[in-house]
C-alpha cells in the first residue's frame, strides 16, 4: 500500500504548502483537488487551467511515488439537456486529466453528480457509460488512470463495479470511499456484498485507490479512529490482497498532531493485517 493524504485536510495552507507538508511527512502518495471553490473554507487547490503554476509544483511533487488529482464537480451538470452547460462540466475533467498529464500525475478521480432525477435509468446508464468512454479515451492518450468514486450516481457498490467491468479497460478503476459506503439511509449502498471489506475482495484490481476518513453518523472527514468505522476488517482485505495502490487519508485536521495520530493508527492497522495474513499462510 502506498500511503498517502489528500491535501483537501490541511485547512488554511496554500496548495504548495500543503504539498510540502505531506512530502515532509515522507509519504508516498498525494492527492489534490483541481478546483479553488473552496479556498473560502481553507481547502487548497489549483483551477485546471492555471498552467503558470505547474512549474511551480513540478519539483514539490519530484518525491511521490503516486500523484492523484481530484477533478471538480460541485455545481457541474454532467446531464443536462442543454448542450453548453454539458460540454462545460466535461471540459472541467478534459482539463484536469491534462493538468495531471502536465503535472505526472498518475491518476485523476472522478466524481459525476446526479443530475436530473428524472432521468428514466437507461438513458442515465447509456449517458454515464458515454461520458466514461470519453474521459478514458483523453486520459489513456495521456497515460493518466481514470478512478471513478463510489458517490451520486455510483453510490450503490453493484452499479459502479458493473460499469467498471463493462468497460473493460485497463485505465479505468474504481476510487472506493470508504465512509460513502456507509451513507445510505434506506438500503445500504454495500448490498449485495457483505461489506466494504467483502467489496474490496471482489473488486480486486478494478479497485485503484481507497480512501480513508472516520464518520460517526453525522460528522464526515473525521481523523481516523475518532468515529464508528471498524477499519479493521477494510485494511485486513486490502492486506489479503496484497494491495499496491495509494490509500489516502481523507480526514479534516486540526493540527499536526492529529495527522501523526490518523498516520500511526493506519499503520498499525496494516501491521496488524499482515501479521494475520502471514499466520494464515503458515498455518496452510
Amino acid at each position: 500500500m502506498r500511503i498517502g493524504l489528500s491535501t483537501n485536510g490541511l485547512r488554511g495552507h496554500s496548495l504548495e504548502r500543503a504539498i510540502s507538508l505531506a512530502a515532509g511527512l515522507g509519504l508516498e502518495a498525494v492527492e489534490f483537488s483541481a478546483s479553488r471553490e473552496f479556498e473560502d473554507l481553507g481547502v487548497p487547490g489549483i483551477f485546471p487551467w492555471e498552467r503558470d503554476r505547474i512549474s511551480g509544483l513540478k519539483p514539490l511533487l519530484a518525491g511521490f511515488r503516486h500523484i492523484g488529482i481530484v477533478a471538480p464537480y460541485s455545481g457541474l451538470d454532467f446531464f443536462s439537456r442543454n448542450p453548453r452547460v454539458r460540454q462545460l462540466a466535461v471540459d472541467h475533467v478534459l482539463s484536469t486529466i491534462d493538468l495531471a498529464k502536465a503535472l505526472g500525475a498518475q491518476q485523476v478521480t472522478l466524481r459525476l453528480n446526479t443530475g436530473r432525477q428524472d432521468l428514466p435509468e437507461e438513458r442515465h446508464a447509456r449517458e454515464t457509460t458515454s461520458l466514461l468512454q470519453e474521459f478514458a479515451a483523453h486520459a489513456g492518450e495521456r497515460q493518466v488512470r481514470l478512478a471513478v468514486e463510489n458517490a451520486d450516481y455510483f453510490y450503490p457498490l453493484p452499479r459502479l463495479l458493473k460499469a467498471i467491468q463493462d468497460l473493460n479497460l485497463a485505465t479505468v478503476g474504481i476510487a472506493l470511499d470508504i465512509p460513502a459506503v456507509f451513507l445510505s439511509r434506506t438500503e445500504p449502498y454495500y448490498l449485495p456484498y457483505g461489506g466494504a471489506a467483502e467489496f474490496i475482495r471482489q473488486a480486486g484490481p478494478a479497485l485503484f485507490s481507497v480512501q480513508l476518513h472516520d464518520f460517526d453518523g453525522r460528522s464526515a472527514n473525521l481523523p481516523l479512529g475518532r468515529g464508528k468505522i471498524r477499519f479493521e476488517p477494510i485494511v485486513a482485505a486490502l492486506c489479503d490482497l496484497e494491495f499496491k495502490q495509494p490509500v489516502i487519508i481523507e480526514s479534516t485536521f486540526k493540527g499536526p498532531e492529529e495527522v501523526l495520530d490518523s498516520l500511526a493508527y493506519l499503520r498499525r492497522e496494516i501491521d496488524r493485517g499482515r501479521s494475520a495474513r502471514q499466520q494464515r499462510g503458515a498455518g496452510s
